[in-house]
């Protein structure tokens, strides 16, 4: 009996040891459950705070994409609005162009424009002098003779004593000063620099005929002084050549005015320059030309009517035939 008393005993001992350690158990647990709850109020209100974070960026993300749309649309007006004005600027400044060049023309018409005076005494000229009211030797061509001698003048040299008198004593001027200050003027319209070399020179005067000169033709064969073809901005193929021998004499390269033939007899007028190369350029030339009055030494075909750049045309040039030249002296 005192056993099964020694163990009941044992056995509420342990049980109320294992009692004491549940409770324990129990308020420790009750503990975490307590901490752990705390932290589910606080998580609650940390997700609340999240949520109306995230619903009031949301209201902002919104906020923006309606700023957005606005701003890409004022954006898209704003580029149609550039493209009009940008189209806008390239007409007007197309328009300024045309007017800018009108305008450069319209200058250098008025700068080269001769007046009754000028025109009175070169036809003076021609009713006493041209085409052949001059004594000329055997195989010269009058019309040669006679367009050099008009470059000449116009280069600032008398060649007309008797006419020159006459216009002195009615305007008080010289004709031949009068000219040369046009043609001058019109170098420096061309561009001609000291420091250019000859082959530059030609260049830039050939551009200049191409880009102010117009060809046309005439009822009767009128030989006109280079002063007159810029004034009227045209002239014949012997127009051109006056001109275009008395410009490149202008600036030191000496020239001749040449009348050339063709198989069918058409005649043509070209004119030759006392040069030994165009330098990178293809040209014409003749070695020898003592026998028709020029210089010695070669002398290269021009055709006043082409750029630089088609003096080495072979099919024009190759066609003609020279029959005279007279050099610009």
């Amino acid at each position: 009996m005192r056993g099964v008393i020694v163990g009941l005993s044992i056995l509420l001992l342990m049980t109320a040891a294992l009692s004491g350690y549940l409770l324990s158990e129990v308020y420790r647990l009750q503990g975490e459950v307590s901490q752990l709850t705390s932290q589910m109020e606080e998580l609650k209100l940390s997700l609340r705070e999240a949520e109306n974070e995230s619903e009031r960026l949301r209201g902002e993300i919104e906020d923006l994409i309606s700023e957005r749309d606005s701003l890409l649309e004022e954006r898209d007006l704003l580029e149609e609005k550039l493209k009009a004005m940008e189209e806008e600027k390239a007409a007007l400044s197309s328009r300024v162009e045309e007017l800018e060049e009108a305008l450069s023309q319209y200058t250098a018409e008025e700068a080269l424009r001769i007046g009754n005076n000028l025109t009175s005494y070169y036809d003076a000229v021609r009713a006493r002098y041209g085409l052949g009211g001059e004594e000329y030797g055997k195989g010269e061509y009058p019309g040669v003779m006679f367009a050099a001698k008009l470059a000449y003048h116009d280069l600032g040299n008398p060649c007309w004593p008797r006419i020159e008198e006459e216009f002195h004593e009615a305007l008080g001027v010289h004709s031949y000063q009068a000219a040369w200050r046009r043609l001058k003027r019109t170098l420096s319209m061309i561009g001609i620099e000291g420091d250019m070399d000859a082959v530059e020179k030609v260049g830039h005067i050939l551009d200049f005929l191409h880009e102010h000169i117009v060809y046309q033709g005439e009822v009767d064969e009128v030989i006109r002084a280079p002063v007159e073809t810029l004034s009227l901005g045209s002239g014949d193929c012997d127009d051109y050549s006056t001109l275009a021998a008395a410009l490149l004499e202008a600036v030191g390269i000496d020239s001749a005015v040449a009348i050339f033939r063709d198989a069918e007899d058409n005649y043509h007028y070209m004119v030759l320059i006392h040069l030994n190369d165009l330098g990178v350029y293809n040209y014409t030339y003749y070695d020898d030309l003592t026998a028709y009055g020029l210089g010695p030494g070669r002398w290269i075909l021009i055709e006043p009517q082409y750029r630089i750049e088609r003096q080495g045309y072979l099919k024009w040039f190759n066609r003609w035939t020279l029959e005279a030249a007279a050099e610009v002296d």
